[in-house]
Parts: structure tokens; sequence; C-alpha cells
């Protein structure tokens, strides 16, 4: 069956410190409140404050539109991690818009935007606008502030993020250690940014089988993490990451209660989110893995009600929780149960992936077992998905 890593904590900022950023008008408290909702993962108290920031800002008339600027931005970076990804992306174009029909554009502004479209657009798995988009953000901060500043070094986190995404997983550890030994330089040793840059070096890592490093990477980053609160959803996405690599390593009883203290925040903080859905596949797959099959069919199913309503019934997300309960059907001999399962997620992953990827054939492989009559090969696909917090 098919484990699912949240081996990327997406890097999102909503307006970095500069000018444009300034108290415009009595709304700019409110902006402040903003950021701090975000920083303590209360993305829905984020996003209502921004409306309400928004149709005042709209109700007074500016000139050219640009207070409405850094709001929609922000917005848009806040509906990203609540994974209300189609909304976001129409946040982040608006802006986009109103910056390009500036009389003299700011580059800065710009430059925010297009990063916070490229997560977007990564998470909508359109990584050849995700790319796009990227790369002019970067080249845009590299001049402007160099680098080794900090906000260049978030966009390079961005880029290793999508490079793995693309399978790309050694060029991501190499450009993320150039972020966390900037980051180490610039920030400390416990600055809030390095937790993401932590896990997801030891994502990366994983995802090559290079193992030995992994735990002390992961418990720095929860470490560092858990002071911005127990409750994070951040702190859930390292807790699920940290329970994969101990059930891979065959420490069940170290991994069990890490998940079950992340479905807890996921429930109570998230709902209907990728992240959760993620968890509960994990979680899924190591029940089947203790034979509580019950149980195990349970949190799949959860699982994959929660990625559809999340992302849409064409989504990689759905297809491997599909995937994982169709060979959960067929090892408990429910291979008609199994069967349409198996062929809806060789349909989207001809889709998005195309008919020649390695997750596609062993799909094939697996439909071909399955008509065949013969047991469930090893689980051996480690897809990752890559729906995560911010900061």
């Amino acid at each position: 069956m098919t484990a699912l890593s949240h081996l990327f904590l997406a890097v999102v900022w909503v307006c970095l410190p500069n000018p444009e950023c300034s108290d415009i008008d009595e709304t700019g408290v409110w902006m402040q409140q903003v950021q701090q909702h975000q920083k303590d993962g209360q993305y829905s108290l984020a996003e209502a404050l921004l409306r309400r920031v928004l149709r005042i800002r709209t109700q007074a008339g500016g000139l050219d539109g640009s207070v409405l600027i850094q709001p929609l931005n922000q917005l848009a970076g806040v509906l990203f991690l609540k994974a209300e990804y189609a909304e976001a992306e129409t946040a982040s174009r608006r802006a986009l818009g109103l910056i390009e029909r500036q009389a003299q554009r700011d580059e800065r502004a710009r430059g925010e935007n297009l990063n916070t479209l490229a997560e977007i657009l990564r998470a909508r798995e359109r990584t050849v606008e995700a790319n796009a988009a990227q790369l002019q953000a970067i080249a845009i901060f590299e001049t402007a502030l160099g680098k080794e500043h900090p906000h260049t070094l978030t966009l390079q986190e961005n880029r290793a993020s999508l490079l793995a995404q693309q399978g790309q997983f050694r060029e991501s550890i190499l450009l993320s250690r150039r972020v966390l030994a900037g980051r180490e330089k610039l920030l400390g040793p416990a600055h809030p940014h390095l937790a993401t840059t932590l896990s997801n070096l030891a994502g990366y890592e994983v995802a090559l089988g290079n193992t030995v490093n992994v735990e002390p990477l992961y418990r720095r980053a929860l470490g560092i993490r858990e002071h911005s609160g127990r409750d994070h959803p951040e702190v859930a996405v390292l807790l699920n990451n940290m329970a994969e690599h101990f059930r891979r390593e065959g420490r069940g009883r170290e991994a069990e209660p890490l998940y079950r203290r992340a479905l807890a925040i996921q429930e109570k903080r998230l709902g209907a989110h990728p992240d959760y859905a993620t968890t509960l596949n994990n979680w899924a797959e190591f029940l089947a893995g203790r034979r509580r099959k019950k149980e195990a069919e349970a949190s799949y199913k959860k699982a994959w009600n929660i990625a559809e309503t999340a992302l849409g019934n064409c989504h990689l997300l759905v297809a491997t929780i599909q995937e994982n309960l169709a060979r959960h059907l067929q090892s408990v001999h429910r291979s008609a149960e199994a069967l349409p399962l198996l062929q809806r997620s060789l349909e989207i992953r001809a889709h998005k992936q195309g008919v020649q990827h390695p997750d596609w054939l062993k799909t094939l492989a697996a439909l071909h077992r399955l008509q065949q009559g013969r047991t469930p090969a090893p689980r051996k696909i480690e897809m990752s998905a890559l729906q995560q917090g911010a900061h």
C-alpha cells in the first residue's frame, strides 16, 4: 500500500516588511491582527478580518486599487492554508492584476504575489505554471535583496519543494541545506522558519532512502514549532512525519501516540483539509499493518471523503487513498469492491502523471494482479501530499 508523507511544509508569506504594509488607514491594526492569527494557525479568524478589510477599503474607493493589493495577497495565502485553492488563486490573480495596472509597478509586491501564486498552483498540481511564477519571483527578490536575504531564502525553500514534487529530491536536498545554513546564520538556531526547512529536508532524505539523520531533523523541527503552540496545525504535520518515519522503522509503539495526537489537532483545527486526509490515510496504513481491519477501512474511507471534499475527485491524493483502500479490500477478499477503485486511480494517474510514470505503472500492475486473482504486492509507492502549513 502507499504511504503518504507530509514531506513538505509549504512556505507562503503574506506582506513582507516594507513601506507598502504601513497603516494606511484604520484597518492597519486589523492587518497586524491577521498576521498574528495566521501565526497561531487561526486561519478562519484571519480570513474573516481580511474580508472585512477588503470590504472597507473597497468602499473607501482607493484611487488605483493599490490599497487592496496587500489584503488580497494575504487572503490568497490564508485561503491556501485552508486548502481553498480555487478561491485562493482568484484572490492572488486579482492582486497581480492590480499590480500590473499601477503606473509605477511595485516589483516587491509583484514578487510576493508571484510567490503566493506559485504555491497555490503547486498545490493544484499545475507545476508548469507554478514553475514559471516561482522563477519570476526568485529573479525579482535576488535582484532587489540579494541571494542571502531571508525573504529570498523563503523563495528558495519553496523552490526546493516544487523540485521535490517533480521527483528531483537530490536537487531539493542541496537547495534545502543551503537554505538551512543561511537561515541559521541570519536568524539563529531556534527561529520558527527553521522548523519548515528541517522538516522538509528530513522528508527529502526519506524519499531518497537516507534515514540516518531523519529522526534528529524531525525532533529539532518539532521542538522549534511547539514553541508556537502545541496544537498548531504545523505541529500535526510534523507529528505525522515522525510517526511515518517510526512506522517504516518498525517502531509502532512510538508511532501510534504521534498519529493520535496529529489527528486530534487536525480534527479540531482543520476539518476537511488535505493534511487531515493524509494523516488519516497513514493511520489506516498503521492499523492495517496491525490487522485492525475494520478500523483501517473506516479511516481509509474517511480520508477519501475528506480529500475529495477538499480537492475534487481528480487529484493524486484522492487516487492514492483510493488505491490503498482497494488493496486493503483485496486483502480481505473483497476484490469486486476493489476493482473500480483501482480503475479510477489508474485514470487519475494517467491524466495527472502520464502513462509512463512509475506510479501509473505500479497501479496498472496492481490492477492486473487483481484481475488475475493474485495476492497484492507489498507496498512500494511513496507518494507525498503537498498541502501543508505555512509561516
